[in-house]
């Protein structure tokens, strides 16, 4: 993969951070495996099982389950702290 091209995806995942924590949730597992790349080279960010939301999370620990297709995730999303 070329420079020119980790650098669009690198901006891509800068926007779309900036764009979560404007509304205040935070991704806590950014990794390349929770990244997809779509049509048009357009980066989607995923597997949001361990984020944190200060409306969700201030309560102490919260199950959360997504349903993505047709798989049923769970997961802790908050520590309580």
């Amino acid at each position: 993969m070329s420079l020119l091209m980790r650098l669009y995806f690198l901006s891509q995942l800068v926007e779309g951070l900036r764009f979560l924590h404007t509304r205040s949730l935070y991704h806590l597992d950014i990794k390349p495996q929770n990244m997809l790349i779509g049509k048009g080279f357009i980066l989607k960010i995923t597997d949001f099982g361990e984020a944190y939301h200060p409306n969700i999370c201030s309560k102490g620990i919260v199950k959360v389950q997504c349903r993505l297709s047709t798989r049923v995730h769970t997961s802790l999303c908050c520590t309580g702290k």
